[in-house]
């Protein structure tokens, strides 16, 4: 069955025909882990192949499955997939699996509800606030900040601070 759909080639950032649809591989089954990697590797956005000390082979199948499915549409898949990736040796796969969940769905919530419309407004003390204007943080919303502060705070700064001047540069 051929069918057309335009989707976005993150190996070149322009959009493609795509004549027949890839099948979703269960990316639970630790057989299929080469065929996970493979997927993996021809999603993953080409800035992110030269990413250095990055070995995405390591990233857990059932993150590779999660970013594959549910950040490629996303304007921030570039930044959640870093975060994966600069983690991805300090946290259990589940885990890290649950924080790109939590990560992924504040970053949209912030881009829907709080009206960020860059990564840069993060730095910014005003989307902090609009977010818990007046009103009671839940227990879940403490949960998110706290995950995206350890992928922002603690993954992602050691990342760039282990890499040289050039490679910061790059």
């Amino acid at each position: 069955m051929e069918t057309t759909d335009a989707q976005i080639d993150h190996a070149g950032g322009t959009p493609t025909e795509q004549l027949d649809p890839v099948p979703r591989l269960p990316f639970n089954n630790p057989k299929e882990r080469e065929a996970h990697i493979h997927a993996f590797v021809a999603w993953l956005p080409k800035i992110l192949h030269e990413a250095p000390g990055m070995c995405w082979e390591r990233l857990p199948s059932i993150v590779m499955g999660y970013l594959i499915h549910a950040v490629t549409d996303s304007p921030d898949a570039v930044p959640i997939t870093l975060a994966a990736g600069s983690a991805m040796d300090a946290m259990k796969p589940k885990t890290l699996y649950a924080y790109c969940i939590c990560v992924t769905n504040l970053l949209k919530r912030l881009r829907s509800h709080y009206g960020m419309t860059t990564l840069a407004e993060l730095g910014q003390r005003s989307i902090w606030d609009a977010f818990v204007a007046k009103r009671m943080i839940s227990t879940g919303d403490l949960n998110s900040l706290k995950r995206y502060e350890t992928f922002a705070s603690i993954h992602l700064r050691s990342y760039f601070e282990e890499l040289t001047e050039r490679q910061q540069v790059m």
